[in-house]
């Protein structure tokens, strides 16, 4: 009885506490719980639009990556835009590179990227006209802004270089791998696609490919695997060859270097050398461990110490010609003790060699995928420095290779041949040199260059080919006339089996022996020179 008293009173104090409470003094209620919305769902198809100013091999490109999986429509009416974006851009699946190109007796080596864009606005900077194709234009007018009509020419890509060429100056934005030989590429803020190590993120002419935006749910990584790694200039696919004039180290040279060192005649040019893929060197001197201790002037009869082979290891020596007038000057054991010296060395050669067969066989090498094929002759003599079936020597100009250089350009081989010519101290070639070394070209060469020319000689250039009638002298210690202190360095660039063209790299001789990189205006005083006259 006593427990439901208590009971009782328990539950009646309640009841008078909740009766007894201020009105508005009550619990908030406990709210409804929110619904959680449907998940988005993710798209099974993409759609993509493809940007109007993508490049046309792009385009394709992208086609064949993409359709057919499901995952991607291409050109989706209001899809994710893919075109060009910033380098930096975080979607960017590919990069497409372009030169500022001129005319190839263009004085003129780099612009300021200021300068180019104005021109492109047609607010002054550079003089000339622009020229471009109708997509170049649009791809650059999507980064740029709209081009002044008066100063951007649109022009197909097939008339593009004859209509530069016929206005004789102005400039051409070109895509990388569609450069040829009758354009010299110019530097903007002194970068060049003709050279390794370009740095994409600085260069202004690199455009990058991608998507502007897209949503959190975008497969980023499968679309990168699908449609990344779109470029037109992959230094992978890309080879840099250096070739050069006379080097015989020999009478003054040798000298110099007895008394400064045997890297001594490369102390200043050693980086154009060494930084070539391929290093091309024209010795015209047989080693000999029997050799004389060189004299200033000691006449033509000429050998070199074994020792001086260090100079051709040092500046990266890949490809030895072996086409000179002197390599018998001692008789055939230093030249056989030196093609063993090269072998030992890792060095190729050609031009040359222990008999006809081997001095009459091209030297085939591939490098990042470029086919090239180098054949040299001489054609001058002495006949005792001719290889014959039993004995080593320089290559004559045989009219089996004739064929051979035929050959290889019909088996897809780029056919570089190199002449030991009649020595003439002159800029502009003869008429029999124009008619020979044309000949040449005619049979397939993409290049023709004259290793005899102890003076620098012009060039002469056409679609798809290059020919130089004398570098000059490399390494040698001929000081007058002027034109024997004036020197080449060709520097020539191949990409997916195609000639690019080359960079004239340019070289005064100093203290009988060392080459140095030209002054500004010695350079453009010999240039504007040879331009003059090159053939007609």
């Amino acid at each position: 009885m006593a427990f439901r008293r208590r009971v009782w009173r328990v539950g009646i104090g309640a009841l008078l506490a909740v009766a007894c409470a201020a009105p508005g003094t009550q619990g908030p209620p406990t709210p409804a719980p929110t619904p959680t919305p449907p998940p988005t769902p993710t798209p099974a198809t993409w759609p993509l639009r493809l940007h109007p100013a993508l490049p046309a091999e792009v385009r394709q490109a992208l086609r064949e990556r993409l359709v057919g999986d499901r995952r991607w429509a291409l050109d989706g009416g209001e899809g994710l835009s893919l075109g060009p974006v910033p380098l930096t851009a975080p979607l960017r699946i590919g990069v497409w590179v372009y030169a500022l190109a001129a005319p190839f007796s263009t004085l003129v080596d780099a612009v300021a990227f200021t300068d180019l864009q104005a021109r492109w606005r047609g607010q002054g900077g550079l003089p000339g006209a622009i020229w471009a194709s109708p997509e170049t234009i649009a791809l650059f007018a999507a980064r740029w802004g709209p081009p002044d009509p008066a100063s951007v020419i649109p022009v197909s890509e097939d008339e593009l270089v004859d209509r530069l060429g016929a206005a004789g100056a102005g400039w051409a934005l070109v895509p990388f791998h569609r450069l040829e030989p009758r354009l010299k590429v110019i530097a903007v803020d002194g970068m060049s696609p003709m050279e390794r190590g370009l740095d994409l993120e600085r260069y202004p002419l690199a455009v990058g490919l991608g998507l502007e935006e897209a949503p959190p749910a975008f497969p980023v990584a499968a679309f990168r695997q699908a449609a990344g790694g779109l470029t037109n200039r992959d230094e992978d696919r890309m080879t840099l060859l250096a070739m050069t004039g006379v080097t015989a180290l020999v009478r003054g040279t040798a000298v110099q270097m007895e008394r400064y060192g045997v890297l001594f005649p490369a102390r200043d040019i050693a980086p154009w050398l060494r930084s070539a893929d391929l290093t091309h060197i024209s010795n015209e001197v047989s080693f000999w461990e029997g050799c004389p201790p060189p004299q200033p002037r000691s006449g033509v009869v000429f050998c070199s110490s074994p020792r001086y082979a260090e100079l051709l290891r040092y500046i990266g020596t890949d490809i030895v010609e072996l086409t000179g007038n002197h390599l018998a000057d001692y008789g055939k054991d230093p030249l056989r003790f030196t093609l063993d010296l090269y072998r030992r060395m890792g060095i190729q050669y050609y031009g040359g060699g222990r008999d006809l067969a081997e001095a009459l066989a091209p030297l085939r090498l591939v490098h990042n995928g470029n086919r090239l094929a180098f054949v040299g002759c001489n054609p001058v003599g002495p006949d005792y420095v001719w290889a014959t079936p039993a004995e080593p020597g320089a290559a004559p100009c045989d009219p089996r290779l004739e064929e051979t250089v035929r050959r290889l350009r019909e088996t897809g081989w780029l056919p570089i041949v190199t002449l030991q010519y009649w020595e003439f101290y002159a800029y502009e070639p003869t008429p029999q040199q124009i008619q020979d070394f044309r000949r040449w070209r005619d049979l397939g060469a993409v290049i023709v260059s004259g290793s005899q020319g102890h003076h620098a000689q012009t060039f002469e250039v056409g679609p798809g080919w290059f020919i130089h009638y004398g570098l000059g002298n490399l390494f040698f210690d001929q000081v007058d006339p002027i034109g024997v202190r004036q020197t080449f360095v060709d520097r020539h660039v191949f990409y997916e089996g195609r000639y690019l063209g080359v960079v004239l790299q340019t070289a005064f001789l100093e203290d009988y022996a060392r080459p140095r990189p030209m002054t500004p205006e010695e350079r453009r005083a010999l240039l504007a020179l040879l331009f003059e006259r090159m053939p007609r």
